[in-house]
């Protein structure tokens, strides 16, 4: 095998290429991973804040019944 300029041109193009879509890859993997964290905090929130609107409102009570 002959090791000349225009192998190392063609084998640096190969590797460019290879990286980019490679890197594409792992960008969409990790978006799709971020994606489904977010989702996840935000069902966690959402329920977080719906126990605390329903023990808000029972201690809402407890003192209207208290000092009634």
């Amino acid at each position: 095998m002959i090791i000349d300029a225009k192998t190392i041109a063609f084998t640096l193009a190969i590797v460019g290429v290879a990286s980019y879509f490679g890197l594409q890859l792992i960008r969409s993997f990790a978006l799709s991973i971020a994606q489904e964290n977010h989702d996840a905090n935000l069902a966690t929130d959402m329920s977080v804040e719906a126990k605390r609107g329903k023990h808000a409102k029972v201690h809402f009570q407890a003192n209207i019944h208290a000092y009634n």
